[in-house]
């Protein structure tokens, strides 16, 4: 599979420099048999356009040829870590599922916590009574409305603070897997077939453990001080937002 990556890749850079050419012949063509005078600029600036990139792209590859194939290796050693680690794949689904699960736990956490207020029917609602549908009023309630505000707010940053401790766990459980498949293999020791090269083995097994056992605080701490750092951009983004709106043309706002 290694092989396969290693020769998409320089097919890609190759047709690459052929399309930047190809495009620049074209358009100094265009140039050449074009009787309006519009055209033939056109495909003037577009000839010496698409020229000057096929030189550009050039020159940077005979100058990064050293950097552009290290790049291929790590492409190669990726291909080779999904052939031979496949179930890796599993790893995003299952966090997934436990997002969406989390979601619907969320949904009715606040789902409840609305339910304090006083539930009333609203039978005016545009258009004719639809069944089922509510008011919800805090007359009376001020307190409760107030704590219920906390505890929607709290709700909120813990969705966040989910959401990115699961992003960051999977992405863990992934790393875990992969550095252990890279210090697995034995590029020097002979397979049975007589040729060079013992492909490593991922163990994810390891990773979920160390994830969700040794170093589940770590991430969990992690993903609070994003999550922390995330919402206070939000809020300011959003009060600054509101001062543009209300400012109107005043240019010190």
């Amino acid at each position: 599979m290694s092989i396969a990556a290693e020769y998409l890749a320089w097919a890609l850079v190759f047709l690459t420099q052929v399309g930047f050419i190809v495009l620049a012949v074209g358009g100094f063509y265009i140039h050449q048999t074009a009787t309006n005078p519009d055209s033939k600029t056109q495909g003037l600036t577009f000839g010496i356009v698409f020229a000057i990139l096929g030189l550009l792209f050039a020159i940077a590859l005979w100058c990064g040829y050293d950097q552009l194939k290290i790049a291929i290796e790590m492409i190669n050693a990726s291909a080779d870590f999904l052939a031979q680690t496949k179930r890796i794949f599993i790893v995003p689904f299952l966090y997934n599922l436990i997002l969406i699960l989390f979601i619907f736990f969320w949904l009715a956490c606040i789902i409840s916590v609305n339910c304090t207020g006083d539930i009333n029917p609203d039978p005016d609602t545009i258009g004719g009574y639809v069944p089922f549908k509510k008011s919800i009023s805090w007359k009376g309630k001020a307190d409760l409305s107030k704590i219920v505000n906390y505890i929607i707010g709290f709700l909120c940053f813990g969705l966040v603070w989910m959401t990115f401790f699961l992003r960051y766990s999977s992405n863990y459980v992934i790393m875990v897997t992969a550095s252990t498949y890279y210090f697995s293999c034995r590029p020097d020791e002979e397979r049975e077939d007589g040729e060079k090269g013992v492909d490593g083995s991922g163990n994810m097994s390891l990773g979920w453990r160390w994830a969700w056992v040794n170093n589940f605080g770590s991430i969990a701490f992690g993903s609070l001080i994003i999550a922390i750092v995330y919402t206070v951009k939000v809020i300011v983004y959003y009060v600054f937002k509101k001062l543009e709106s209300a400012g109107g043309d005043n240019g010190a706002i």
